[in-house]
């Protein structure tokens, strides 16, 4: 359990800095756009989607939950939409003693 503690901590240190009010919405909407319009698809009943359509992203929700580095792969994204939206770089802000 304090093995678990420890990586908790090391992960919440790492993710923190980009909990920002600017970096929040854009991590969303990246999110939304990346994998939640498939939860949509795969789960809600829409009628005029294909059964096809369905099945495929019920496979890709599959292959996700799998373990893919698409994960890893959000921050580095949304820092450059950051980049292009607000004109400026991006600074994590880093408490000495962490």
């Amino acid at each position: 359990m304090k093995k678990l503690k420890k990586i908790w901590w090391k992960m919440w240190s790492w993710i923190k800095p980009y909990l920002t009010p600017k970096m929040i919405p854009i991590v969303l909407v990246l999110w939304i756009l990346v994998n939640g319009i498939w939860y949509v698809i795969a789960f809600a009943p829409i009628p005029f989607i294909s059964h096809a359509l369905t099945v495929f992203a019920k496979a890709y929700l599959v292959i996700l939950w799998t373990g893919t580095p698409e994960k890893a792969l959000y921050l580095p994204v949304a820092v450059l939409i950051y980049r292009l939206i607000y004109k400026e770089k991006f600074v994590k802000n880093i408490v000495e003693g962490e």
